[in-house]
């Protein structure tokens, strides 16, 4: 038996369920058919039968349960934890996988992610999100050693189509996308994306307006060369969420309870303005058959202007601090990565080999600081707010608070991956040397770094596949600091069976970080000895029958921080116990319906106390009628019961969930 599995078992749960009904209407772009330069197997093609863990969320799965934004694409993947600080306008990088942090990547070019100098993605001009589980440097050099997540962005297809959406949904929201894709020429292909949306958000007062703009082009130059080219342009507007609240009025109720809509930042002064630009290109030429050169570049560059107000935590119940954050920065990356790969063949067996480099430039120039009070411990707050029925301060940012915030970061990096079958027998190793050196302020650093990763695979003829790897990573800091270093091991089991449509897969991971970062309740952060993380992912996607298809999801996860003191504490925010179900069904040729349940079980606040944010369980809907061969309408919620939960707490702060969501999606596609 001989199967390719590409996709995720979020992917596949609902595209199964579909391909019966839409099979002669809709083609579906399968990402490993798209000559995808930027991808993070480096070839173009990401293979579910490989010795780690590795998941592909398509752009079917993101618009079927509304996945509007990049934490909410994982929230059915196992190891991922999204949304840990709340709810959010637009929370895109508020990721843990394997109880640590991720790093995120633009097709596999860098960007900056630093303070609030965070990249915000528009998920619509989103092809695909790319999922590497743990410790990987052997990919794109620093990397935290959560794993890595890597946005496709939308590019030419091979056939024409195209798509007009308009969405609704509940706080106030409206929305309308296009996406288009053709021929312009015989050999020149075109794509045009756009977006436009604009909601409230979870708190009052607060609200978002987006605008997004994608264009990019392909020119098949030969039947061998081909080059991409893509471009982006985005503004959001608004006033930003900064949903912190006191553990006294959340998860300690006995002296009153602050709604979860309440606003503790200050919506008279908040204000948000950022902007953002891409620019880049994907070159490929095929020597032969067996050796192809790769080149991908890319311009990446933010915009942003940024005022919250936030609580600082409680005075006299329910009178609370409160600081502001001061964001002015212009942050600007170039990537670009070159590799060329030569593959042999001979009977049953293939060697994959591919020598690479690539190099970083970041930049971020402004002005940035939290300002709240000159010493919390011993001075009196500068701003204080009655957290059960606010009158705001308009707090203002003086500029003598607004300190000049002066980065740069570089990274030269020289890589070889080579992935070998012999048989049944699947077998990769790499390694790779980074040079990397930054400058922040006075501060610098300057490092040389080696990172290895290996792994084997026996493929069954019955479908059975047992595997092992190893993968190592590191983040370069300031000179005050030592680099933070990973390295993970991985043992596990994937099944493809022959008498059922799915795929099966348990993974044991053991994943350690040296002189990890952990925040301490002044909003300082100190280096620790030791991050442990070990766990077990447990998945199941397959179809019961033609018309009816099951994911399910398990994840164990237990986290240690080793202080160099001795203690050993749990740190916040990561649960041991998380588990999903999907089930969607296809009740007509022309009806889908979709339930998921999410659970998240107990997280603590990172402390000796170990007070803990309770269990939750949510639900969500879809449910997808085509109206004809050009017309359909969509409908989503989440979080239908709209529980009203604390969904983390970090110390003494604590941070709500997000409530019930509701939007309808009317589409015309051709």
């Amino acid at each position: 038996m001989k199967k390719t599995f590409v996709y995720s078992a979020l992917t596949s749960a609902v595209i199964l369920a579909m391909n019966s009904a839409y099979a002669n209407e809709q083609k579906v772009e399968e990402l490993d058919e798209i000559n995808v330069v930027g991808s993070v197997a480096k070839t173009g093609k990401v293979e579910y039968m490989t010795p780690r863990s590795i998941a592909v969320i398509n752009d079917e799965t993101l618009k079927n349960w509304d996945l509007d934004q990049l934490d909410a694409s994982l929230r059915y993947e196992t190891g991922a934890l999204s949304q840990v600080y709340g709810a959010d306008l637009d929370t895109n990088d508020w990721i843990k996988m394997r109880g640590m942090d991720a790093r995120l990547t633009i097709d596999g070019s860098a960007v900056y992610n630093t303070g609030y100098s965070h990249w915000a993605p528009n998920m619509y001009g989103v092809e695909a999100v790319e999922v590497v589980k743990g410790a990987d440097s052997l990919t794109y050099g620093s990397a935290q050693s959560g794993g890595l997540i890597n946005l496709i962005t939308k590019r030419p297809t091979t056939e024409p189509k195209g798509e007009v959406n308009f969405k609704l949904g509940n706080r106030h929201e409206r929305g309308i996308s296009a996406d288009v894709s053709d021929k312009a020429t015989e050999n020149v292909r075109y794509r045009l994306v756009a977006d436009y949306n604009k909601k409230q958000g979870e708190l009052r007062g607060t609200w978002l307006e987006s605008y997004y703009f994608a264009p990019s082009l392909t020119w098949d130059i030969s039947d061998r060369t081909s080059l991409t080219l893509l471009a982006s342009v985005q503004k959001d507007v608004g006033v930003p969420t900064t949903g912190f609240f006191p553990m006294q009025g959340t998860l300690q109720t006995n002296l009153g309870k602050i709604d979860r809509r309440t606003n503790l930042g200050d919506p008279t002064t908040d204000t948000l303005d950022r902007k953002q630009y891409s620019l880049g290109y994907e070159f490929t030429h095929k020597f032969d058959e067996t050796l192809t050169f790769s080149q991908n570049y890319k311009f990446n560059m933010q915009d942003l202007k940024q005022q919250s107000a936030f609580s600082n935590g409680v005075t006299v119940f329910p009178t609370i601090s409160q600081g502001a954050v001061f964001n002015d920065v212009i942050t600007r990356s170039h990537s670009i990565d070159n590799r060329l790969t030569k593959t042999w063949t001979h009977d049953n067996y293939e060697n994959r080999l591919t020598l690479g480099v690539d190099y970083q430039y970041l930049t971020a120039k402004g002005a940035y600081n939290s300002y709240y009070c000159p010493d919390c411990f011993t001075s009196a707050p500068l701003y204080t707010l009655n957290s059960l029925a606010p009158i705001y301060n308009g707090i203002q940012v003086p500029n003598s608070a607004r300190p000049d915030y002066d980065v740069t970061q570089r990274q030269l990096g020289f890589y070889l991956q080579d992935q070998i079958k012999i048989g049944n027998w699947h077998l990769s190793g790499g390694i790779r040397n980074d040079r990397a050196k930054g400058e922040e302020g006075t501060a610098r650093y300057k490092i040389n770094h080696t990172s290895y990763s290996g792994g084997v695979m026996y493929v069954a003829d019955n479908g059975l596949a047992p595997y092992f790897s190893y993968s190592e990573s590191f983040v370069p800091e300031t000179a005050q600091y030592k680099p933070t270093e990973g390295r993970q091991y991985e043992a596990g089991l994937k099944y493809l069976p022959s008498f059922i449509d799915g795929s099966f897969s348990i993974a044991y991971f053991d994943l350690k970080q040296d002189n990890a970062f952990t925040p301490s309740a002044t909003g300082n952060a100190f280096q620790t000895k030791e991050l442990r993380s070990k766990g077990v992912e447990v998945a199941a996607n397959f179809n019961v029958s033609e018309k009816t298809a099951i994911t399910l999801g398990y994840t164990f996860n237990r986290v240690k921080d080793i202080r160099e003191t001795g203690d050993v504490i749990r740190p916040a925010l990561i649960p041991r116990h998380t588990a999903s179900a999907q089930v969607t069904h296809q009740f007509l040729d022309n009806l889908i319906a979709g339930a998921a349940i999410r659970y998240i079980g107990t997280s603590s606040n990172g402390t000796a106390d170990n007070i803990k944010a309770p269990a939750k369980t949510l639900g969500d809907l879809m449910l997808k009628y085509r109206i004809n061969a050009n017309w359909e309408l969509q409908a989503n919620v989440s979080n239908l019961t709209d529980e009203k939960y604390v969904a983390s707490c970090f110390y003494s702060t604590c941070y709500y969930g997000e409530g019930r969501r509701f939007s309808a999606n009317l589409s015309y596609k051709w």
